[in-house]
């Protein structure tokens, strides 16, 4: 081995291993922005994908373009022959008996395929198959999807959330929020893909107005993350869909950020959820590094101090997925879960098969020196042809940023 391979091997493990041995649960937040650099007005496309982003992207060749965001066949059977979903009903506070819920699976099968078809034709502007995309969404739409869904959050029948110490109680929220969820993130899609497709086709009608009913009917935003970082994005994207911009939202949500991002990396009620600590760490970075977007998007100029505590969190991920034992100190609080001790953990062992995972190549893009950056670089070598999936988020992300990082 070269010296250099070794020095760079000894200061990646010294970042890791440092950001390791912190368990303290303090947090220094004390967020200064300047809202003035703020922008007044944002195109509806550039809610997810700032401007300086598509503008790079579109100059990447396609030969890269297609080795990240290509579509497959059973991707493309999917989003085009499941039928619209009526409801979902069934799910518990734990979220762990899906195969039994009525409508999840048709639900997670057409999402995660749309992700992948939207973002593919946009990538790849593959304008012959856009109509016929067009025309699945308009079905969906005009059918009402997930329109019988009881919308127990409106009136406040929900129920308690963890009933049982197990999570095996039903809890009606989840087929709520789920729903919500689900068109919501056919929104944010819809807007990159279709923003100048045939503009003056009355389907475009139909599609808003679907989209629109649960935005106006969204939940409230609560202090935690989940449900696109507590129901921020929805408030968010309310504006940025009429190319509007409220700055107190931009900022409220860069506080709450790092006020639940604390020093040592963990994430407040996340990294503590026992055996699934790891994951919701996880799916916390992917809400943390699209809010990160976001703010890009809207011209915010992100201090320091926030961007060292998102550098210490993927750390721990990535600590955590090659070492499941390094979780232990988080996991042992339990909560809101199960923990049977030490290595105790449920994930993926692909990482390139998780969902959400667009967050790991965003993080290469904005953190390219970090020697964070070179281990996820390792942890996601062939997976490029998965990078285009993202149901987590309704748009493969992994697709642009992966062929910005190739």
């Amino acid at each position: 081995m070269s010296t250099l391979n070794i020095t760079s091997l000894m200061t990646i493990m010294a970042f890791l291993f440092g950001c390791q041995q912190s368990t303290t649960w303090n947090n220094s937040s004390s967020l200064k922005i300047n809202n003035i650099m703020i922008s007044d007005t944002i195109a509806p496309e550039n809610f997810l994908i700032p401007a300086d982003v598509m503008s790079k992207f579109k100059n990447v060749p396609l030969d890269i373009k297609k080795k990240f965001c290509s579509a497959n066949p059973k991707s493309n059977n999917r989003f085009h022959n499941t039928k619209p979903v009526d409801r979902i009903k069934g799910f518990n506070s734990r979220m762990d008996n899906g195969k039994n819920v009525e409508g999840a699976n048709a639900s997670s099968e057409f999402a995660r395929s749309a992700s992948v078809i939207l973002t593919s034709l946009w990538a790849l502007e593959d304008d012959f198959n856009k109509e016929l995309a067009f025309n699945t969404l308009y079905k969906w739409a005009e059918a009402d999807a997930w329109g019988k869904t009881v919308r127990c959050y409106l009136n406040g029948s929900c129920g308690k959330y963890w009933a049982r110490s197990d999570g095996q109680d039903p809890f009606a929220g989840h087929d709520d929020n789920q729903s919500a969820l689900y068109v919501l993130h056919i929104g944010y899609a819809y807007y990159v893909t279709f923003a100048d497709y045939s503009p003056d086709d009355d389907r475009h009608v139909t599609i808003k107005k679907w989209i629109n009913n649960w935005v106006k009917t969204r939940m409230r935003v609560f202090d935690n993350f989940g449900n696109d970082l507590g129901w921020r994005l929805p408030e968010i994207f309310a504006n940025t869909s009429k190319g509007e911009v409220n700055k107190n939202q931009i900022l409220e949500l860069l506080n709450f950020i790092d006020e639940n991002l604390l020093d040592d990396g963990s994430i407040k009620n996340r990294t503590t959820r026992g055996n699934r600590s790891l994951w919701y760490h996880h799916a916390s970075m992917a809400e943390i590094m699209i809010g990160l977007e976001i703010a890009n998007s809207h011209g915010v100029k992100i201090p320091q101090s926030f961007l060292t505590k998102i550098e210490k969190a993927a750390s721990i991920f990535v600590a955590g997925f090659k070492d499941p034992h390094k979780m232990h100190q988080w996991a042992k609080k339990k909560y809101n879960s199960q923990y049977a001790g030490s290595g105790d953990i449920i994930f993926k062992d692909n990482l390139n098969n998780a969902t959400g995972k667009s967050w790991l190549y965003t993080f290469m893009y904005r953190f390219p020196d970090s020697p964070v950056s070179v281990e996820i670089a390792k942890l996601m070598v062939g997976g490029e042809r998965l990078a285009v999936v993202d149901s987590y988020i309704g748009f493969g992300l992994g697709c642009v940023y992966g062929s910005l990082t190739y």
